[in-house]
């Protein structure tokens, strides 16, 4: 059994996992007003980004979007 423990002890340990960091949301919504138009677009720019901000959805999972698949 003590050959087996050595094996066991020479497996290598994992790297610790990095940590998540998160934009407050006053800095999110600071880091998205230059990108915000002014006009038509406005609210459509505005709700993709709340859309995406507070789902954690990623871009292509919302370009993926089809009327009909949320809800019910």
């Amino acid at each position: 059994m003590l050959a087996e423990a050595e094996r066991v002890e020479a497996i290598p340990n994992k790297p610790p996992a990095a940590v998540t960091r998160y934009l407050s949301v006053t800095r999110s919504i600071a880091c998205s007003s230059p990108c915000l138009r002014k006009g038509a677009l406005a609210l459509r720019d505005q709700a993709l980004l709340m859309l995406l901000y507070n789902t954690g959805a990623r871009v292509q999972e919302v370009v993926e979007l089809r009327v009909g698949e949320c809800g019910s």
